[in-house]
C-alpha cells in the first residue's frame, strides 16, 4: 500500500509507471499496466486510455471494453486488456479485423486527462507513452534457457535474471520464487526490467539459491512455459 506525504495529497494523482516500460512492445501483446501514487476511482476508466498512430488517429477496437477497468485491489494498478480477437489468429475476429499493432510502426499511448482518483483529483493533463512495435512472440517461455549467476551467500545484492522476454509484471508476483536447499521461498521483491527479472532479498542470500517458476507464469503476449497463447487449433481426427 502506497502512503502518501500530505505534500502529495494535496496534489493531483501521478502515473507512476507503464508496463511493460520498454519502449518496443511485441505487436501481439495481450496486457498492459498502469501504476498510479494512489487509489483512482474505477468509474469509466477504460473511456480515458486509447491507442493513437503516429499520426495522431485512435486505434480502435484495440482495447477489452470493461467501463470500469480492472483494478488492483488497492486500486493503483490498472490492468488493460488488447481484444483476444485481434491478437489471436485463426478466429474471426483477426481474420475481419488483424492485428490492432503492426510491427515497426509508431504508436503513443494515451491516458486522458479525466482519470480520477478516490479523493477526486484528476490527472489534469493527458499523458503520452511513445510505443514502437516489434514482431509478435508466440514461443512458450523456457526457464531452462533464462541466464543468471547465483548471488554471493551471505550479500544483499540484487539478482538479475536475464529471461529473453517481457514478463507480465502481475504474473511475476507469485508466479517466480527464489528457493533455499529446503524448497522454503526465500523473500524477495521482485519486478520487471525490460527482459530481466529483478530480485531484491529481504534478508542475506542463502548458501544454495534455486529459482522456481509457476506453470501460470506469463509473458506480456500470454506464453506460458513451453505453451505458446497462439496453439494452433486441434483437429478432431476421431472421425465424429
Amino acid at each position: 500500500m502506497l502512503t502518501l506525504s500530505a505534500e502529495e495529497e494535496t496534489a493531483p494523482p501521478r502515473l507512476l509507471a507503464v508496463h511493460p516500460a520498454g519502449p518496443v512492445w511485441p505487436e501481439n501483446i495481450l496486457r498492459f499496466h498502469l501504476i498510479f501514487d494512489r487509489a483512482m476511482d474505477p468509474g469509466d476508466a477504460a473511456a480515458q486510455v486509447w491507442l493513437e498512430t503516429a499520426a495522431g488517429a485512435r486505434v480502435e477496437g484495440a482495447l477489452v471494453d470493461i467501463p470500469d477497468g480492472l483494478w488492483s485491489p488497492d486500486g493503483t494498478v490498472l490492468t488493460l486488456l488488447f481484444h483476444p480477437g485481434r491478437v489471436k489468429q485463426g478466429i474471426a475476429a483477426h481474420r475481419a479485423l488483424g492485428r490492432a499493432l503492426a510491427a515497426g510502426g509508431d504508436y503513443r499511448l494515451v491516458i486522458g486527462a479525466g482519470l480520477m482518483a478516490e479523493d477526486g483529483r484528476i490527472l489534469g493533463a493527458a499523458r503520452q507513452v511513445p510505443l514502437r512495435i516489434g514482431p509478435a512472440e508466440t514461443r512458450g517461455l523456457d526457464p531452462a534457457r533464462w541466464w543468471w549467476t547465483p548471488p554471493r551467500p551471505r550479500s544483499t545484492a540484487p539478482l538479475a535474471i536475464a529471461t529473453g522476454r517481457q514478463i507480465d509484471a502481475l504474473s511475476l508476483l507469485g508466479g517466480v520464487r527464489l528457493e533455499n536447499d529446503d524448497g522454503r521461498a526465500h523473500p524477495v521483491a521482485l519486478r520487471t526490467e525490460g527482459t530481466t527479472i529483478i530480485a531484491m532479498p529481504a534478508a542475506p542470500w542463502p548458501d544454495v539459491i534455486r529459482l522456481a517458476v509457476a506453470p501460470w507464469l506469463e509473458d506480456v503476449c500470454g506464453n506460458r512455459p513451453h505453451e505458446g497463447f497462439e496453439r494452433p487449433p486441434q483437429i478432431d481426427q476421431s472421425g465424429s
